[in-house]
C-alpha cells in the first residue's frame, strides 16, 4: 500500500464535472501555483472529454503555502467565484496564469471572468471561504496526500505529471472490469 486512500468520495459539496456515481471517479488535489498541476490540467481536460459519459471529475484544493505563496489566496478566490456560480471559469483562468499569480493578477482574473468585484471582495473576507480551503487540506492529509498534484482514479493513485495514455489505460481497465462485474 502506498499510504494513499481517498477518504471522501465525490459529493455535492465538491466542485465536479460529470455525474456523481459515475463508474469512473477522478479526484485531483492540486495547487494553482504548481506547474505540474497546470501541466496535468491539459491532460485531465482531454480525459474528461474522452470519457465524458463515464467520468465524474472533482478538483480539490491543496495549496502548498510554503512553496507557492499565492496558492492559498488563489484557492480562496476560486471559492469566492463559486459563490457567484463561476468556479470553473475562475479555475481555468487561475490555471492559465499559474506562473504569474499574485494579488493584483487574482483580482484582474476575477474581473476578466465577469465576477461582481464588490461581492468578490466581500466574500474573500468571509472566514467561511478560508475554512472551506482548510477543510480540503485536512481531507487531503487524511487521504495521505503529500504533494500536488495527487490524483485518485477509483482505487488508483497517481502523483506528479500524468500521461494521457496511462490514464486512459487505467480508466479503460476499470470500465472493462465494471462491465464484467455487471454481467455476472
Amino acid at each position: 500500500m502506498n499510504g494513499y486512500s481517498l477518504k471522501n468520495a465525490i459529493s455535492i459539496s465538491d466542485h465536479f464535472l460529470g455525474k456523481i456515481g459515475s463508474r469512473i471517479s477522478l479526484v485531483e488535489y492540486g495547487s494553482y501555483e504548481c506547474p505540474y498541476t497546470k501541466q496535468n490540467q491539459v491532460i485531465l481536460d482531454k480525459i474528461i472529454s474522452y470519457f465524458s459519459f463515464e467520468i465524474c471529475f472533482a478538483f480539490r484544493h491543496f495549496p502548498n503555502k510554503r512553496r507557492h505563496r499565492h496558492a492559498f489566496a488563489a484557492s480562496m478566490a476560486a471559492e469566492a467565484a463559486h459563490l457567484q456560480g463561476r468556479f470553473w471559469d475562475m479555475h481555468k483562468a487561475l490555471m492559465d496564469t499559474h506562473a504569474e499569480l499574485n494579488t493584483e493578477n487574482i483580482f484582474n482574473i476575477a474581473r476578466h471572468v465577469g465576477l461582481d468585484i464588490k461581492t468578490f471582495l466581500y466574500d474573500l473576507e468571509d472566514p467561511k471561504i478560508s475554512t472551506i480551503v482548510e477543510k480540503y487540506i485536512q481531507e487531503a492529509n487524511v487521504s495521505g496526500v503529500k504533494k500536488t498534484p495527487t490524483i485518485f482514479i477509483n482505487n488508483h493513485t497517481l502523483t506528479g505529471l500524468v500521461h494521457f495514455d496511462h490514464l486512459r489505460e487505467i480508466i479503460e481497465d476499470d470500465l472493462e472490469n465494471s462491465n464484467l462485474s455487471l454481467s455476472l
